[in-house]
């Protein structure tokens, strides 16, 4: 039987499944290059990669000790699959100190400029909207350390030459923290160097999958809640498209799906806003020919009226499918910002020692028009995320509905 490894406590001791220790003398290291052999392989995106991978692998083997416990497996996985900074690339299971994914347990998104790091995306709820930082801020020190040092906890190979995208990853995903450590920020803002204690990154959860209304001009409102995965979305969506049949116009919010989701759900969603069946996306096949995946019409509520989409940095994975299929199919207007950039669709790996599972890209995703899923963008760009404040995006959309 397969062992499998929970997140329990700080990984104190001896893991217990089904009322028997791991082995005294296991050997993990067989999981460290079941990884290592799999990634140039089977990555969609692996040719990027590339250059520090030999080294990362030669690290976490050496690293992984005869006798090793559980939290030290986890460990040396977590950071050998840091050296892929890849956001899309994840383990089946955490401790209570492992670091946090992004986007799902991210909350602020900094972007390099010519004289620093600017906060351009805020996610509403979140430990750092409530503790008081602002669109506009520029990153001084986080938990101590400039930002220059901070991006370089999360990179452990192949420091001598790092592309922009590895120190965007890099910097993101250490401000997201580790999960149970305190999280200390300087920010420099209006002349002065102002300092905040953050909370957790995750919002509350909201408690639906979706809600709906109907704004000022008969124009309908949906907000999915990072429910794209869950199949009861389709019956809610489903009601809710009966609710707003009347309306005169729809903007479906997508900024609020981090956690990816899969086609079952996506599909039915995209197939309530077009009459006939059409391709949405193209699917890249590491070793075959990319085809085109088509969706049909749903036979009941189906919306023929305008449409727009709102993304941001917190739409990732599922949500950005539906984004570049609504734009790929010319069947909605998307506005807002660059989403969570998560490539490719995901399968597993088993780790057969320590029963893990490594999540990763195995095939690639494109917009219609043959653009990678993660480098699209809408034009012109806007800001989307704005934490606690006002939702200049929101208001641009309605606007953009009552002028058409």
């Amino acid at each position: 039987m397969g062992l499998r490894i929970f997140a329990v406590g700080a990984w104190a001791g001896l893991l217990v499944v089904a009322g028997c220790s791991l082995p005294e003398d296991a050997d993990y290291r067989p999981d460290v290059r079941a990884v290592c052999e799999a990634m140039p392989e089977r990555h969609a995106y692996f040719g990027d990669r590339a250059t520090a991978w030999d080294e990362a692998c030669a690290g976490a083997l050496a690293a992984m000790k005869l006798n090793a416990a559980p939290g030290e497996v986890l460990a040396v996985l977590e950071q050998l699959t840091d050296d892929l900074y890849d956001p899309h690339v994840s383990l089946s299971s955490n401790s209570a100190t492992s670091p946090r994914l992004v986007p799902s347990g991210a909350d602020m998104w900094f972007e390099a400029e010519a004289d620093g790091y600017v906060l351009t995306a805020l996610r509403p709820l979140s430990g750092a909207a409530v503790g008081g930082l602002e669109l506009g801020d520029r990153l001084v020190r986080f938990n101590g350390l400039e930002p220059d040092a901070l991006l370089m906890t999360r990179v452990h190979t192949g420091q001598a030459h790092l592309p922009d995208a590895r120190k965007s990853w890099a910097l993101n995903a250490a401000l997201a923290g580790d999960r149970g450590a305190p999280r200390e920020i300087e920010i420099a803002r209006g002349g002065q160097v102002l300092s905040f204690g953050l909370g957790d990154p995750e919002p509350a959860s909201q408690g639906a999958s979706l809600r709906y209304r109907i704004l000022r001009g008969n124009i309908g409102y949906v907000r999915l809640h990072d429910s794209l995965g869950d199949s009861e979305t389709v019956e809610a969506f489903d009601g809710t498209m009966a609710a707003l049949a009347e309306t005169e116009a729809l903007i479906l919010d997508l900024r609020d799906t981090p956690g990816g989701g899969n086609t079952d759900v996506a599909e039915p969603i995209l197939g309530h806003f077009i009459q006939e069946r059409q391709g949405y996306q193209l699917v890249v096949p590491v070793h075959q020919k990319p085809y085109l995946r088509h969706v049909d019409p749903v036979s009941h509520h189906n919306y023929d009226k305008p449409l727009i989409v709102l993304v941001g940095r917190w739409t990732g994975s599922m949500g950005e499918g539906l984004a570049v299929g609504f734009d790929g199919m010319d069947r909605a207007l998307i506005m807002g910002d660059k989403m969570a950039g998560l490539a490719g669709g995901i399968e597993d790996l088993e780790l057969k020692l320590s029963g893990l599972r490594l999540r990763y890209p195995a095939y690639g995703l494109s917009h219609t028009d043959g653009t990678p899923r993660q480098d699209w963008e809408p034009s012109p760009r806007q800001s989307a995320d704005f934490g606690d404040g006002d939702d200049v995006l929101l208001q641009a959309a309605r606007a953009q509905l009552s002028s058409r």
